[in-house]
């Protein structure tokens, strides 16, 4: 636009002053102009940018490779190009990555007609997440650097790297419900299906227990034995409001969060039993943009802000999966805890009432937590009362902040608390309780 102004101003001069010199000037920075603009369209064009990866499917500490090939198919060679893949600022800070860049994912060529060229680099997994590599950004221009031309050469994938498991050590957050497949300690209850041997008959004992063929066998009255068994799985609810993880404690409070969590939907697999999960968390996946044809941007800036909107969709839907049991259904727990993030809408207490209807009785629900208020104390404590077994899994840093949720939790009459502090303590989560009469001493 400036330069167009510019030829038109000494144009208009020229024609004023009556000047050969000028009028010439005019001309040749028009003709400089125009060819400048079809030159760099053409050599914009005629890029064709591909990116290959292995998988797009990850573990914590994986590496994954990404590459980046490039082919023009222009007749006229190009002096210059700048291509760049993308990627999230916040995935690859350099204070807490989430992806550690090995390589340059930045290069600078010039080309011939037909030539084909590739540049790679890896990608280390550090934290879960999803993530967007790419689109690759093209520049290119004169070599006179008048003109400039931008392109989106191609869609951008997407990283999912799954959250990490730690073995627990033992679990015992059993729902207390009898007539399961897991044996109790505490013998309450009895499984009729399940017979532990024989004694003998003993006046007052029913009628139903007597074991006909030992007693015939041995000619005494004998009775059945039947070993005390209840449910063990789980149905766990995840707090993940943005509030509730403060600046200072992250990203490490909110990623002890999800691995225990999915630790413990872990356990509750390894024991054949049904588990479930339900978050306020926002789905990343929600975020992700559809976009087929590869548009021409003016700037870098603009290209950055087009393709790697990092906004998170504001909506008041919580993430649920439905009890079930198996490794598979463990897969999809990992998939979605991958792909949870913070969210600033959805409460706690909201989201339980929205998932209420769909709770099982028959399971303990594991609210894991990491900061306690009085709404958030009281709806479980409703949840209690209701008849639901109820256990709480808190996630603090500091005694005074476990001091304060231990004592809401009390209040409201929860009493089956765990206390996670970091990862090394996580392998103890199911067997360190916090003592009732002492809220900051583990048993």
């Amino acid at each position: 636009m400036y330069w167009l102004l510019g030829i038109t101003l000494i144009g208009f001069s020229a024609q004023v002053l009556g000047s050969g010199l000028l009028a010439f000037s005019a001309y040749l920075m028009a003709l400089i102009l125009m060819s400048s603009r079809l030159l760099a369209w053409h050599w914009a064009s005629g890029l064709r940018i591909e990116r290959k990866m292995r998988c797009t499917l990850a573990e914590v500490g994986d590496k994954v490779r990404v590459k980046v090939l490039v082919r023009y198919l222009g007749l006229i060679p190009i002096p210059w190009v700048i291509l760049e893949d993308l990627l999230p600022e916040d995935a690859v800070n350099p204070r807490h990555p989430f992806l550690k860049l090995k390589g340059k994912r930045l290069k600078v060529l010039s080309m011939f007609s037909m030539q084909t060229e590739e540049f790679s680099y890896s990608l280390e997994c550090m934290h879960r997440g999803f993530f967007q590599i790419g689109p690759v950004f093209a520049e290119t221009g004169d070599p006179f650097g008048f003109m400039r031309r931008y392109r989106i050469g191609c869609q951008p994938f997407y990283l999912l790297v799954l959250p990490k498991i730690t073995h627990l050590l033992g679990y015992d957050l059993t729902s207390r419900r009898p007539i399961g497949e897991i044996q109790m300690v505490m013998k309450i209850f009895e499984d009729p299906t399940r017979i532990a041997g024989v004694r003998d008959y003993e006046p007052g004992d029913p009628m139903s227990r007597i074991h006909w063929k030992a007693s015939a066998r041995t000619g005494v009255f004998q009775c059945k034995i039947f070993e005390p068994t209840c449910l063990a799985g789980a149905m766990i609810l995840l707090d993940f409001h943005e509030s509730n993880f403060p600046p200072r404690g992250e990203p490490f409070r909110s990623e002890l969060a999800i691995d225990a969590a999915v630790s413990l939907a872990h356990a509750v697999c390894l024991l054949n039993q049904p588990f479930g999960i339900g978050t306020n968390a926002t789905d990343a996946a929600f975020n992700v943009q559809e976009n087929e044809s590869e548009p021409e941007v003016d700037t870098r800036a603009e290209a950055r802000t087009f393709m790697l909107d990092s906004s998170r969709p504001n909506h008041l839907q919580p993430m649920f999966l439905p009890s079930r049991r198996g490794v598979e259904h463990l897969q999809l727990l990992r998939e979605m805890m991958g792909r949870a993030l913070k969210s600033d809408s959805l409460k706690f207490s909201e989201m339980i009432r929205e998932v209420s209807i769909h709770l099982p009785r028959d399971l303990t629900l594991v609210a894991v937590l990491s900061g306690v208020t009085e709404e958030t104390a009281m709806m479980l404590g409703n949840l209690k009362q209701q008849g639901f077994a109820v256990s709480v899994v808190l996630i603090q840093f500091d005694d005074e902040g476990l001091n304060r949720a231990f004592k809401k939790l009390i209040t409201n009459g929860i009493r089956e608390i765990r206390h996670a502090i970091d990862q090394e303590s996580l392998p103890q989560l199911c067997r360190s309780q916090i003592d009732r009469t002492s809220p900051l001493s583990l048993v």
